[in-house]
């Protein structure tokens, strides 16, 4: 940090703080998905929870570990040792955009006026975006750092037209110091490419295919068409596979009996599909709790309520008037 910078702590993490862990993480993830829909396609979003041995992933945190060690009281389940296996979770969508905009360009608008999605998903935070758009106060990507027992996540963009990927990484922890040094390091810490530009250093995603291959190699990404593909390493215990399930159908049970978006949940050989005409097989398939507001057969029935309302016809909804107010 400069010496006369203010010191700013990341309370918007607070924002997305209901729910617990899973149920902001696969609603702000869809959210994204949705917005970033190519015309007339379904939106298809894939969530995996994998592992990567620690050898394979050490590359990739190396440098970070110190900053943790500095933060580890702060750490909800504590810092995983560096020999640790790397539990993940990929979210991966397709039919999609991608983060389009200008990469290296640190402005929320292109020159032509358009948003910079790219941009306002890595630079922004709290900034107000499209108010057409499912999201706007740019505080929901925080979800994927919350859900990483490091506060960190990655992001593996492929737009129409690029040559190759575009990898970028963030560590949201907290304003800190390492030992023995004098200097006071910020709150967030990217992994990425740097350009200096007059008196900072910007940072760009990384490009290089080899760099983009060894990523998506060691955490089994399969981003071969225009989309986004969110990579949250040492993901935290809460986020299970029925735990992801539930939590899309409960949150998007509409927009996929709609049919305009299909999900899968897959933890090794066990994917959960949940379609329109998979949804009820999914809601079998998944664990529910025996209390509290969801249970299997209240999602029943709201999904007989969610069909009979989508097979309604113009005519057959009551329209109210507006009332004239003096």
């Amino acid at each position: 940090m400069d010496e006369g910078q203010k010191y700013v702590q990341p309370t918007h993490r607070e924002h997305l703080a209901t729910g617990g862990l899973v149920e902001p993480l696969v609603r702000e993830a869809i959210q994204n998905s949705l917005d970033a829909t190519l015309d007339g396609q379904v939106t298809k979003v894939m969530f995996t929870l994998g592992q990567a041995s620690a050898a394979d992933a050490r590359p990739y945190f190396d440098t970070l570990r110190p900053h943790l060690e500095a933060i580890t009281s702060s750490l909800a389940e504590g810092l995983p040792g560096a020999n640790d296996t790397v539990r993940f979770l990929a979210i991966e969508d397709y039919n999609t955009r991608g983060l389009d905009g200008n990469p290296t360009l640190h402005k929320a608008t292109n020159p032509d006026g358009s948003p910079n999605h790219f941009f306002r998903f890595w630079h922004a935070v709290g900034a107000a975006g499209d108010f057409k758009r499912r999201g706007s106060w740019g505080v929901g990507k925080v979800v994927f750092a919350n859900a990483s027992r490091i506060r960190t996540f990655f992001g593996l963009t492929l737009r129409a037209g690029d040559s190759g990927g575009l990898l970028m990484g963030e560590a949201g922890l907290t304003i800190h110091s390492l030992e023995g040094h004098e200097d006071v390091f910020d709150w967030y810490g990217y992994f990425a490419a740097h350009e200096r530009r007059k008196e900072c250093f910007v940072p760009v995603p990384a490009q290089a295919p080899d760099i983009v291959a060894a990523f998506a190699r060691v955490f089994e990404l399969t981003r071969a068409a225009p989309g986004l593909s969110i990579l949250v390493p040492y993901v935290r215990e809460d986020v299970k596979l029925d735990a992801i399930a539930r939590a899309v159908i409960e949150q998007y049970f509409l927009p996929i009996l709609a049919g305009r978006l299909e999900v899968t949940v897959k933890n090794g050989g066990h994917p959960i599909t949940i379609t329109s005409a998979t949804i009820d097989a999914a809601v079998g398939d998944v664990t529910w709790p025996s209390r509290g507001s969801s249970s299997r057969d209240e999602i029943k029935k709201l999904l007989d309520l969610a069909r009979w309302q989508l097979s309604l016809r113009p005519h057959e909804y009551v329209a109210v008037s507006s009332i004239d107010r003096p």
